[in-house]
């Protein structure tokens, strides 16, 4: 190593390597993994807060979902399915009347079964201004029985009698049928 002036700058640059190697092999990752530790905990600590909230929620939501009303006729009514479907259908038709929508064609779709329960469908093409559509929906969401709506599709209304707002929705609507051995079948009485 060179002596005087040099060698002190020769030392000192040494003493900066060394000091160098030691902050990123030693104390760079010690830095590190403290900050992501300590950042584990703040997530831990407000995940707990979020929880602690969401456990005081639960009193008052099991009050207000008591007070709600109780919806009990949520299948489909028909002791076949042939009748599930048509019953389905005319719940469909006096939905679209009441919002003043033209129900433009009615096809059943195929029926899925798993266990007890079977899946009805009802592919319908109406003509609709967007304000009935949007009551329409809301109405569906909110019907007895309970329907699922899929494969909603917009378009513009071939009808020339319609008026320009007229739209052309296409959409599947479904709804299902307990049609187990456990189902109770409610029968009006013959008189014999």
């Amino acid at each position: 190593m060179p002596e005087g002036r040099l060698g002190q700058v020769a030392a000192l640059g040494l003493l900066a390597l060394i000091l160098a190697l030691l902050w990123s092999l030693v104390f760079g990752p010690l830095l590190s993994t403290y900050a992501q530790r300590t950042d584990a905990l703040t997530l831990q600590r407000q995940l707990a807060e979020h929880m602690a909230a969401l456990v005081h929620a639960v009193p008052r939501l099991e009050q207000e979902k008591a007070a709600l009303p109780v919806k009990t006729d949520f299948l489909v009514a028909g002791n076949t399915v042939a009748i599930a479907s048509a019953n389905l259908e005319d719940n469909l038709q006096k939905a679209a009347a009441s919002v003043h929508a033209t129900i433009v064609s009615v096809e059943n779709t195929p029926i899925s079964t798993s266990g007890p329960s079977s899946r009805i469908g009802v592919h319908i093409v109406l003509d609709a201004t967007f304000d009935s559509l949007v009551r329409l929906v809301a109405l569906l969401e909110q019907s007895s029985p309970v329907v699922a709506m899929d494969d909603i599709h917009i378009g513009v209304s071939d009808d020339s009698d319609n008026p320009t707002s007229a739209m052309r929705i296409d959409m599947t609507v479904y709804a299902f049928r307990h049609d187990g051995p456990d189902f109770p079948i409610i029968r009006e009485k013959t008189e014999p």
